[in-house]
């Protein structure tokens, strides 16, 4: 009896991580997009960064966020692209990188924006939301894959509220001939580098993923001095 309530124990786990991952991935993105098509173009979307290794070029996660980037740009959702992202766990700076890599994508280099202190997706959110509100824009998105898409909705909280989220469409994006674009990234390098996670344990590695060391505050204090400014 205890095998066989413990087999639809496991059955049920599974059905509802798979219904979830489904929802995630394709409802979710889906309905997401319809509405931010709907409230376009946006003044600037932001791209959470991911780390760059010389040696293998841009992996399959940095092509889909620079790919999904430019095609929101392409077909004139948002004017400009905020890419996030410091030199968090290899010695080139994230957003630096994905900038390159968009440029030789068609992108005109006076509507890409770079964000370099962010280490993870709530500083990506905190920082570029941050940037692109000094330079005047009001209407902003994030725009990253379905995973990061929720994690910094949730934890991003409560600068999430102030910003749309157009979570990347797999079917939209094109992958082919990706490969055979190449950048020099030297102009990203940075020649102060030191590891992110050097000497942190992982409960305080997942501290700071989920905002939780200080980002939070930072957040919260911001929105207070923008309602202030706009009060007066």
């Amino acid at each position: 009896m205890i095998k066989k309530w413990f087999k639809y124990s496991l059955l049920f786990i599974f059905l509802f991580v798979a219904f979830s991952s489904c929802v995630s991935v394709y409802i979710i993105p889906n309905k997401q997009f319809n509405y931010a098509k709907n409230h376009s173009p946006f003044d600037a979307i932001i791209v959470p960064g991911i780390p760059y290794n010389e040696a293998e070029g841009w992996d399959s996660i940095m092509k889909m966020r620079v790919l999904w980037s430019v095609y929101l740009y392409k077909q004139g959702l948002t004017k400009n692209i905020i890419y996030s992202g410091s030199s968090v766990y290899t010695p080139y700076y994230e957003s630096k990188i994905m900038r390159l890599y968009a440029i030789k994508l068609g992108v005109d280099s006076n509507h890409i924006y770079t964000e370099s202190e962010a280490k993870h997706g709530v500083e990506n959110l905190y920082y570029s939301y941050k940037m692109g509100r000094e330079m005047g824009f009001e209407n902003l998105a994030v725009a990253t894959d379905p995973g990061q898409n929720l994690q910094i909705a949730y934890y991003g909280k409560p600068m999430a509220s102030f910003v749309d989220f157009i979570p990347a469409i797999f079917s939209k994006i094109s992958f082919s001939g990706s490969d055979t674009i190449h950048i020099n990234p030297q102009s990203a390098y940075n020649s102060n580098y030191e590891p992110y996670i050097e000497n942190l344990s992982i409960k305080e590695r997942l501290k700071r993923s989920a905002g939780k060391t200080g980002t939070k505050q930072k957040m919260t204090e911001y929105l207070k001095q923008e309602r202030a400014k706009n009060a007066k």
